[in-house]
């Protein structure tokens, strides 16, 4: 397990990546082409989390999901 605890529905775990990638400034695009104060990465908090980057991006995907089709 990694250092977060990140338990609850896909949805509730999808809201809460995505407001850690608010409070850690990681933002889309190439590295490159980002601001040099954009430290953190999507790779870096998913190995915190103890998920894989791909799990990270698709519990962010189950958040949007609309809530007719959560069934």
């Amino acid at each position: 397990m990694g250092v977060f605890d990140i338990g609850g529905s896909a949805k509730k775990v999808g809201r809460r990546i995505k407001e850690l990638e608010r409070l850690y400034g990681i933002r889309e695009g190439r590295p490159e082409k980002l601001p040099n104060n954009s430290v953190v990465t999507q790779s870096d908090l998913a190995s915190q989390l103890g998920i894989s980057v791909d799990t990270l991006q698709n519990y962010k995907m189950l958040s949007d999901m609309i809530p007719e089709l959560e069934e």
